[in-house]
């Protein structure tokens, strides 16, 4: 009986160590398995981040290939010529590059805004041309790479009438249009002087310009900031010279902004105040002229009141409708830059995965160890 016994506890010493072998070797394959996937997701992980790393916009190649930079920009690039009297100069440029103006003595660059179809606008009323000087366009990728760097420069032009304000030939309408829609523009006449009162938007840069039939647009033509985005030009009082404006004239307002120029007009009164024909020599013509004309004022100060009214109402609605229009274009762009984090899985999360498995991984060999020793 006790050689049955020993066999039979023999035999099931052996069945234990078979079962034994059997799951450690079941177990190696699992532990084996989920290194490798572990591993796996490193690589992932790794590549997915490379890839972000080399994807600004524009192909890799490019950042080092100075014939495919300036075949882009030569495609893309609208630079006209800048004259002596140039103001304002508008151009057009590939939206991937930033672009940096060097101006001649000066020791900072422009850094003009480029809007999202590549156009943008160079206030050049700071800066003294003299004919042969050259600006220098510096096209830039992101990095900081010297090969990514293209210059091209501009040599400026004599002076030439008409050439105060250069225009592209790209469609800017209908971000003109956005700017027009919140600006309003008003004659004002105070003590004998007369001025062009200008509300507009936030987005326009600083400084506006107005010019007239006979005197175009110069860098003496500033609007006076008055407050926050109101301006106005002080004209002074017509007089018979032909550089001066005069009663019929159309005033410009040149406003820059959103990397467009938008122009608003608004006509001269043909009655103004002190500007009055004295043809009669009995002087009885002017005595009625000036009562119609007092009547004439008293009505115009009550049309004025009532026009600044509306004017008070249409500036709420533009500016409503303009801070609207500014909250789509916030919410779109932060929806554009969150959906641009990294497709389906930023390379951060592919890490952390990769982390979060490996330590189960280490937890489970050291869980299994333990069982081991304890058996």
């Amino acid at each position: 009986m006790s050689r049955v016994n020993f066999k039979s506890k023999r035999f099931s010493q052996i069945q234990t160590k078979f079962e034994r072998r059997m799951y450690y070797m079941c177990f190696k394959q699992k532990v084996g398995f989920l290194l490798l996937i572990g591993t796996l997701l490193l690589l992932a992980s790794s590549f997915a981040g490379t890839v972000a790393a080399t994807s600004g916009g524009a192909d890799s190649d490019d950042v080092h290939d100075t014939e495919a930079l300036n075949d882009r920009i030569n495609d893309t690039a609208e630079l006209p010529d800048i004259h002596e009297n140039t103001i304002i100069y508008n151009g057009v440029i590939d939206p991937d590059f930033i672009l940096r103006v060097e101006m001649p003595r000066q020791e900072e660059f422009e850094k003009p805004y480029v809007n999202d179809d590549g156009q943008f606008v160079l206030n050049l009323s700071a800066d003294d041309l003299n004919d042969g000087d050259e600006i220098t366009f510096i096209f830039e990728l992101s990095g900081d790479d010297p090969g990514s760097k293209i210059n091209r420069a501009i040599e400026v032009q004599p002076a030439e009438d008409g050439k105060e304000v250069i225009e592209s030939s790209a469609d800017t309408n209908a971000v003109a249009e956005t700017i027009l829609e919140g600006t309003t523009i008003e004659w004002r006449e105070e003590r004998g002087q007369h001025y062009v009162d200008v509300s507009t938007v936030g987005d326009v840069e600083l400084p506006l310009y107005y010019g007239y039939e006979g005197n175009p647009v110069d860098k003496n033509k500033q609007l006076e900031n008055i407050k926050d985005y109101d301006f106005q030009a002080r004209l002074g009082e017509p007089k018979d010279d032909p550089d001066s404006w005069q009663p019929g004239d159309t005033i410009q307002v040149y406003i820059t902004g959103l990397g467009v120029t938008a122009v608003k007009e608004i006509e001269v009164p043909d009655d103004l105040d002190g500007f009055a024909s004295n043809d009669d020599e009995n002087g009885t013509e002017s005595d009625e002229n000036a009562g119609a004309e007092s009547t004439d004022n008293d009505q115009s100060e009550s049309d004025n009141k009532g026009s600044t009214n509306n004017a008070s109402t249409e500036d709420t609605v533009n500016n409503d409708a303009t801070d609207e229009i500014a909250n789509t274009e916030g919410t779109e762009s932060a929806v554009s830059d969150s959906d641009t984090g990294g497709g389906i899985m930023s390379p951060i999360g592919w890490t952390v995965i990769g982390i979060v498995v490996l330590a189960l991984i280490i937890g489970g060999i050291i869980w299994s160890k333990k069982r081991r020793n304890a058996s």
